[in-house]
């Protein structure tokens, strides 16, 4: 084993643990107090990430019990962790019209739409912010801002998207997060105000991935 640290995904270590012991307990099941002899899934077993070579090792202990084998980041040693995991039911039938998928490809898209949230969330904070201030600005002049100088804040630097305050007169303020990739969705942000009350203030998106923000009397 390597002496360097590694943290296992949850649920790579969950998914192949109990894939491990699931499939023990599916052999030969002892008739007595003794442990099961199986011999077909005992063993130290070894899961691989096809894309980065990263390993996790589980031992299958005659006891039915899987634990799982990684460095200690506090010593040079190993340490043994037991994997708890807890049989609910004899089903092993699939559901229906559901194409079972690699474990790896589960959680690359896992990560993938966790990206795509803190992506898109970053735009949003970014136009959250910008409307806020809009509103600040309007409270002490008689039109809203029609740039980061005027509001007094520094523009927003985004790899994804390009923000920008697009117009802003007496009654409305418009903001934009245009993506600059076709796949990406874009984003707008309102603020209006009428007889002295804010009556809009809200963040609007494209419904599927476009580099054309929201209008400015997007719902």
């Amino acid at each position: 084993m390597s002496d360097k640290s590694w943290r296992y995904p949850a649920a790579l270590v969950s998914t192949a643990a109990a894939f491990l012991l699931l499939a023990s307990c599916s052999a030969d099941t002892p008739t007595s107090e003794e442990p099961s002899t199986n011999s077909t899934w005992q063993g130290t077993w070894e899961l691989k990430d096809p894309a980065s070579g990263e390993k996790v090792t589980f031992v299958l202990h005659p006891d039915q019990k899987v634990y799982l084998i990684t460095p200690d980041p506090a010593s040079a040693e190993d340490q043994v962790i037991e994997v708890p995991l807890t049989k609910v039911s004899d089903q092993t039938a699939l559901p229906e019209n559901i194409k079972p998928i690699s474990l790896f490809d589960s959680l690359n898209n896992q990560a993938t739409s966790q990206a795509i949230k803190a992506r898109d969330a970053g735009a949003k904070n970014a136009l959250g912010a910008i409307n806020r201030a809009q509103q600040a600005y309007r409270l002490e002049n008689p039109t809203f801002a029609t740039s980061y100088t005027e509001l007094g804040i520094e523009p927003f630097e985004d790899e994804s998207f390009d923000i920008e305050i697009v117009s802003g007169d007496a009654n409305r303020a418009y903001a934009t997060a245009t993506a600059k990739s076709s796949d990406t969705k874009s984003f707008s942000g309102v603020v209006t105000i009428k007889d002295g009350d804010f009556t809009t203030v809200k963040v609007c998106e494209t419904e599927s991935a476009s580099q054309t923000p929201p209008p400015i009397d997007c719902e």
